[in-house]
């Protein structure tokens, strides 16, 4: 289970965030590298973020219908 914890990031708290990423049922998972030139962890998509777009991906296609 991934603990979940919502809340703002200030600006100057960027240099210490390890991973950022997008989620929506019509996207997926989007990771996020870069918010106004500041870089986010190592500026790829972290250990954490890949795992999530491989679970929703590998998800989405055990259940997809035929339209």
């Amino acid at each position: 289970m991934l603990p979940i914890r919502e809340k703002a990031v200030l600006r100057a708290a960027l240099p210490s965030v390890d991973e950022a990423f997008l989620t929506s049922s019509s996207r997926g998972v989007l990771p996020i590298v870069m918010i106004d030139d500041q870089p986010i962890g190592a500026g790829a998509p972290g250990v954490l973020t890949r795992e999530l777009q491989q679970r929703y991906d590998a998800w989405t296609e055990a259940h997809l219908e035929p339209i």
